[in-house]
């Protein structure tokens, strides 16, 4: 299952994805796995919180 989704931000700024990760995860069916995000472009950082449930 591949989704795209499209994010712009005016400026340097944290956008929480764990809404659209949950989202495509619940729609998929899948029970257990891996989940894999993926940016193709330069400027991209992502931050995980281990434990809290969320990705940045």
């Amino acid at each position: 299952m591949l989704l795209e989704y499209r994010i712009s931000t005016p400026r340097l700024d944290f956008y929480d994805i764990t809404p659209k990760i949950r989202e495509a995860i619940a729609e998929s069916g899948v029970k257990d796995g891996i989940a894999v995000v993926y940016c193709p472009h330069t400027i991209f950082a992502s931050l995980t919180r281990q434990g809290k449930g969320s990705f940045l």
